[in-house]
Parts: C-alpha cells; structure tokens; sequence
C-alpha cells in the first residue's frame, strides 16, 4: 500500500539579497522534516515532541521568492 505524500510549500528568499536568511531556514526545515520521516529509524530524545503520521512523509516543495513580494504572490498562488 503507497500513502500519500504530505506536500507543505516553502516559500523563501533563497537568491536575492535576503537568501542568506531564506537557505539557512531551508536547511532548518529540511534537518526537521528528516526528523519527522525517519524518526522510526533514529532516536529521538524523549523530550522532543514530533507528530506521528503514521506511513506518511511529508515534503516540502520549495519557491524562491528572491525576496520580491511581487513574485512571492506569484509563487504562493502557484503552489496553491
């Protein structure tokens, strides 16, 4: 049985003047979504609360807005 995927959009500034902020977020929600899809295969200390979902695996589908509120809209109601 394949589950389906949980699809989150990530929308951030990962070229322009601010993509030093928007790739280091990227890399902060990459490291936690790996957490979340494998945490049956790492251990997980006992105080981080992760959700459970079951055999679903979310990914996050990633949209350089290149810091430009014109082309953030854009991408937003692509990803929509």
């Amino acid at each position: 049985m394949r589950y389906e995927e949980i699809k989150i959009g990530a929308l951030y500034p990962l070229t322009g003047d601010y993509a030093f902020v928007g790739n280091n977020i990227k890399k902060a929600l990459d490291f936690y979504v790996y957490l979340v899809n494998n945490q049956n295969e790492i251990c997980i200390p006992k105080g981080l609360r992760i959700p459970k979902l079951g055999c679903r695996k979310i990914r996050l589908i990633w949209s350089d807005t290149r810091g430009d509120s014109e082309i953030a809209l854009a991408e937003a109601k692509r990803l929509i």
